[in-house]
């Protein structure tokens, strides 16, 4: 038995043109959420990388006096409480001395370091942030530009933004697939209202009728589109066949009438011919 070469279980019409919407749109929101996002991200490391920078000013400016005569416990003073307090975000901070040898230190117990500091002395003069992983590390010189008598290397986790972006992230791209199988269902719905089940209904209608079944109601006659032209088509084909229907009871009947006008004719022959012999046998009678 030859095997049937049409697809089972393909996607309906509707679905293939609501993905073909839903598509575009999520492809849409994707983009406008990334550009989103990266705005933010900009904008937020951009302030942070501010406020490092002005706090890691100010700090300089404290510590001048004690990196000046070297002395440890006036550095360490001048972040202990800044460090301590709720919310810190400062990871790593080191202080080298006017030759360039490690003064102070810290590393917070609780946030993740950046590494050895050391490596970014050489930005101190012009103060500004550099980004290793998330860690935004700020170097400064301490006293003036001209004679600076150490440098201040600040390191700032800034895990915590990132993670508040991915969040944003995870929740926008939640977002676009709501809108996006929403858009899919709402499409599919109207078009199988509007499109697939009309035509699935005249496809029905056509079957039918291949089988002879001339009973059936065309739907969608009255539609002013696509549809309701292939309604009317199926309709021409049924009134086609209506008509080939009574033309064929018409033959018939015109066969029957033709048969019968025949056998009344032969009746009628056949009751002349019995009229004349029973003519002919009085005629001979009457000479005998």
């Amino acid at each position: 038995m030859a095997k049937d070469p049409t697809p089972r279980n393909t996607l309906s019409l509707s679905l293939k043109a609501a993905i073909v919407t839903a598509v575009p749109v999520l492809l849409g929101i994707v983009a406008i959420v990334a550009v989103e996002l990266w705005q933010l991200r900009a904008m937020l490391h951009a302030a942070a990388e501010e406020q490092a920078t002005v706090a890691t000013g100010l700090m300089a400016e404290q510590m001048a006096g004690g990196v000046k005569w070297g002395k440890a416990e006036v550095v360490e003073g001048v972040y202990a409480e800044l460090v301590k307090a709720p919310g810190n975000d400062l990871s790593d901070i080191l202080v080298l001395g006017r030759e360039g040898k490690p003064l102070v230190s810290y590393a917070s117990s609780t946030l993740p370091s950046a590494g050895d500091l050391s490596g970014f002395a050489s930005g101190a003069a012009e103060t500004k942030g550099q980004w290793t992983g998330n860690h935004l590390v700020v170097a400064t010189a301490i006293g003036s530009v001209d004679k600076p008598v150490g440098t201040l290397i600040t390191a700032t986790d800034l895990s915590g933004v990132a993670a508040a972006v991915s969040s944003q992230m995870i929740s926008a791209v939640l977002i676009g697939l709501g809108v996006a199988v929403f858009v899919v269902g709402a499409v599919a719905y109207f078009l199988k209202r509007s499109v697939t089940g009309p035509i699935r209904e005249v496809t029905s209608v056509m079957s039918a009728l291949a089988r002879g079944d001339k009973s059936i109601v065309i739907p969608a006659r009255g539609r002013h589109d696509e549809i309701g032209e292939m309604a009317g088509a199926v309709q021409v084909f049924k009134d086609a066949a209506l008509r080939q229907d009574e033309l064929q009871r018409e033959a018939e009947a015109a066969r029957v009438s033709e048969a019968d006008a025949k056998q009344r004719q032969a009746d009628l022959e056949s009751a002349k011919a019995e009229d004349l012999r029973a003519f002919m046998g009085v005629v001979d009678a009457g000479f005998d």
